[in-house]
């Protein structure tokens, strides 16, 4: 017997094995009570009249940061105001966070009064002790939240930062356009006279109510713009 003749018998041999052994399944589940494999339910979209969760203390923060470094440098890139956000983040001490620590309970407690009003409203059946647990933001929590939201935003913040972003944009062109002074002087000036300009812009803040952001952040925004592949390293570790 050849090879090619002994592979066909085995195949065959094969053939008849598996048809036997369908057979038999068949009439073995045709008497059995064999539950029906149920489609995956599509995830219920959000109601957009839910109220919605507040923002952790660092994505308050972040907010404020972000604004200031956009007006000092409008073409600086999202992914890295949140490294620089990230970084003066974890170098404030606790009594420097803790404005936007009292302003995250506050909402997440009037966010609680709301959703209990919005679930009892629709008929939503909730968990009396989630509802009554106590989330108050700890200092591990505020680390956690750095570490998993540094480098991705939600779009919550990102969408505002962009279109921010643009609006100032916009406003630097028409500014350019309508007074021709000010592009022949900006002609002239050279990017370092521009730069020490911008270093000595001070940072406003409304006194009790914020935490002050110091003029670091001119030097910051100098450090990611003159080293951009440093900053990408630190991202990658």
């Amino acid at each position: 017997m050849d090879h090619n003749q002994f592979v066909i018998e085995i195949a065959q041999k094969f053939q008849q094995f598996f048809a036997h052994m369908n057979k038999f399944c068949s009439q073995f589940l045709k008497d059995q009570n064999v539950p029906e494999i149920s489609k995956t339910e599509k995830k219920k979209e959000r109601d957009p009249n839910a109220p919605k969760k507040p923002l952790t203390p660092f994505f308050l923060f972040n907010q404020k940061y972000r604004e200031k470094v956009i007006e000092r440098n409008p073409e600086i890139k999202l992914i890295q105001i949140s490294q620089m956000a990230g970084s003066k983040w974890q170098s404030m001490t606790e009594q420097e966070k803790k404005p936007y620590v009292d302003q995250y309970n506050a909402a997440k407690e009037k966010y609680g009064i709301d959703l209990r009003d919005y679930n009892d409203k629709n008929g939503i059946e909730t968990n009396d002790k989630k509802r009554k647990k106590s989330e108050k933001f700890d200092e591990k929590q505020m680390k956690s939240t750095i570490d998993n939201n540094v480098d991705d935003f939600e779009s919550e913040s990102i969408q505002p930062a962009a279109k921010h972003q643009q609006q100032i944009k916009q406003q630097q062109q028409k500014q350019i356009n309508n007074d021709d002074q000010v592009q022949q002087q900006q002609g002239k000036q050279t990017k370092q006279q521009q730069q020490a300009q911008q270093k000595q812009i001070r940072v406003q803040t409304k006194k009790g109510k914020h935490v002050e952001i110091d003029d670091d952040i001119q030097r910051d925004i100098d450090q990611v713009m003159n080293n951009p592949k440093q900053t990408q390293k630190k991202s990658k570790k």
